[in-house]
């Protein structure tokens, strides 16, 4: 029987608790937590698969199965706790975003849906998504049905299994880091798939076939010491700029490489330590022990509480959510975890009896999802969005604002009828603009979208009589174009800060019936740096619906949500904009 390794637990403890205190916004590198259990996983893994073929030989299915049966179980429940929190406390766009993500926790294949979705993992928006956090899973798990193959590969073709097989790590190892620092420009691939990841668990695997092959850990200089030189030419031989980021994890994968070589040289019991640092290395050693079930259970609390109380996190707030993140972690552990663990060890029919019930659970749990993402997320009536169950179709506020790249994205009209020309560049703010413009019923202009940097957009400025440029970012792209709309009447709009938390404000409107509630108005750096530069070319929409105490309020007089989503307006809110802003008097000359 292996016993466990309690530095490495202890390490792992320590990766938990900066994840969660990052989720929590607490810790800001805490993320690469992550890149530890991704080093540590590969060392495991390795070690696993080399004893399976030094004994009984290697079983790719059987281990496919034990992979499942430890994974499945406790993501379904995480996926089911989710949707059934969500039916009842988030609104459409954030359900319907739920149940794709439901739909990827429980295929395994999150990491896709949110590289589709979600894009940078960074964004705030993030912290209200109660199950974006299981891409891990799915790198994890497609890491498992990819990885054996090397060695199966390598068992095949050489006599002498491990060495080949360090051999051919260590290519993998190389061309995975290679393409990690090389690919810039797609971060978000680099983030979340499999092959910029694969080094960092073929990092864990080449210390576990040192130590299979026999070798002595005496000294981890010199091993360490392959690994730099390593790194080092794929740095001197590569035409990349590293960013900061790459910089942290690639130090993060080195250390952890580290620990581990000293785990395997040392145990906890050869460290002199007094009794409390004894019980502290325990206790963090057991969260360790417990990473995945802490891991799965820690976001959707902060998510919920974020969704259904507040965003704005008080010490309180702060101890109650991380205290039943461990309390419902260490529960999923003893309670679920080991409780599988224990019931399938050594039977195989038990084990395909908890697989088959994974599987029944995740055709249930796809026909939920596709059912509510097919209404948008609609699952109750919301008077605030005017949405009505039995008309899916009432929630539309994406709608409302994508109609505009086909209705107004056009040349001008080609003879000159007496009313100005008016062009909006932008992304999707520069659409909610344009919304505002026609819920201001100025109908003697002539009102044409161009969306972001399009072939027609030098045309397009040559013909404008007055330009806005309105984009959620800074204007930097557009450097390029500006000389030529200054000629013109020209104006900067302003970026719409509203709290992302949007769903925890509805809630608590719902739960008090305090529709006029007010929050400090939220100020960027892109909207206080810009607000000086364009002077009198700048269009502050913050401070249009901002009181004399700075406060805004996310409701209309009469109930209805001015953003759906913290980012974008729905009609009531171009509505609410176009009665506090003169639009006709920024028209005039």
């Amino acid at each position: 029987m292996q016993t466990r390794n309690n530095i490495i637990d202890f390490f792992k403890g320590i990766a938990i608790i900066a994840v969660i205190l990052y989720h929590a916004g607490l810790f800001t590198y805490g993320y690469l937590g992550v890149d530890i259990f991704l080093v540590v996983g590969g060392y495991l893994i390795t070690k696993s698969i080399t004893r399976a073929y030094q004994k009984d030989g290697f079983s790719y299915w059987n281990y496919i199965c034990n992979r499942l049966v430890r994974l499945w179980p406790l993501a379904l429940v995480i996926t089911i706790v989710s949707l059934a929190v969500g039916y009842f406390t988030m609104l459409p766009d954030g359900y319907k975003n739920a149940c794709e993500t439901a739909i990827g926790t429980a295929t395994f294949t999150n990491n896709f849906i949110q590289y589709i979705t979600a894009g940078n993992y960074w964004d705030t928006s993030n912290d209200f998504k109660p199950l974006m956090h299981t891409w891990y899973l799915g790198v994890v798990f497609q890491f498992y049905v990819v990885y054996p193959l090397i060695f199966m590969a390598c068992y095949r073709c050489s006599k002498k299994f491990i060495l080949a097989s360090t051999r051919v790590l260590w290519i993998v190892f190389a061309g995975s880091l290679a393409f990690y620092i090389l690919h810039q420009d797609d971060i978000a691939l680099n983030f979340y798939m499999l092959p910029s990841r694969l080094f960092e668990f073929a990092a864990g695997g080449l210390v576990a076939l040192r130590s299979t092959n026999g070798v002595a850990v005496n000294n981890s200089r010199k091993y360490i010491l392959p690994w730099l030189m390593g790194i080092a030419i794929i740095l001197l031989f590569t035409n990349a700029s590293l960013e900061t980021k790459k910089v942290r994890l690639i130090f993060t994968v080195i250390l952890t490489v580290l620990v581990i070589l000293y785990s395997e040289k040392y145990s906890t019991d050869t460290i002199k330590l007094n009794w409390g640092g004894r019980k502290f290395v325990n206790v963090v050693a057991f969260l360790g022990m417990a990473s995945y079930s802490l891991y799965l259970w820690h976001q959707p609390i902060l998510a919920f509480y974020r969704n259904i109380i507040d965003n704005d996190f008080t010490v309180w707030s702060y101890l109650n959510t991380l205290i039943l993140s461990i309390i419902c972690g260490l529960a999923s552990y003893k309670v679920l975890e080991q409780f599988v663990a224990s019931y399938t060890k050594g039977n195989s029919k038990r084990k395909r009896m908890v697989l088959g019930l994974s599987f029944l659970t995740t055709l249930l749990i796809i026909t939920f999802s596709i059912k509510y993402y097919r209404t948008q997320g609609v699952v109750r009536d919301i008077p605030e969005l005017d949405v009505r169950v039995d008309d899916p179709k009432t929630f539309a506020p994406q709608e409302y604002n994508a109609r505009i790249s086909v209705l107004y994205n056009k040349p001008f009209p080609s003879a000159k009828n007496g009313k100005k020309n008016v062009l909006v560049v932008g992304d999707s703010y520069a659409r909610d603009w344009i919304n505002v413009i026609l819920e201001s019923k100025i109908n003697d202009i002539n009102l044409v979208y161009s969306q972001n940097i399009a072939n027609d957009l030098r045309q397009k400025i040559a013909q404008a009589d007055i330009i806005f440029v309105a984009n959620n970012a800074t204007i930097d792209q557009y450097v390029d174009y500006l000389p030529a709309m200054m000629k013109k009447r020209f104006f900067r709009v302003g970026h719409k800060c509203f709290d992302g938390g949007v769903c925890g404000i509805y809630n608590q409107a719902r739960l008090t019936g305090d529709y006029i509630q007010k929050m400090p108005a939220i100020v960027d750096n892109i909207n206080k740096d810009e607000r000086i530069e364009y002077e009198g070319m700048y269009i502050n929409l913050m401070d249009s619906i901002s009181d004399s105490d700075g406060k805004v309020s996310l409701f209309t007089k009469n109930r209805k949500l001015i953003s759906h989503d913290g980012l974008h307006l729905t009609k009531a809110g171009a509505q609410e904009f176009a009665r506090r802003i003169d639009i006709k008097h920024l028209l005039e000359e």
